[in-house]
């Protein structure tokens, strides 16, 4: 079970870096959003 749940980590291992980046950058994003807008109004 748990050698299975390696291999499939490892096979996507890429994929989940590249989501994880993703909702990083988004997150970023929106923290930034509302830092302009308290600051604009």
């Amino acid at each position: 079970m748990i050698k299975k749940l390696k291999a499939l980590f490892n096979r996507y291992k890429e994929y989940v870096r590249v989501d994880l980046l993703m909702y990083g950058v988004w997150i970023l994003l929106i923290i930034l959003y509302v830092i302009y807008k308290l600051v604009v109004d």
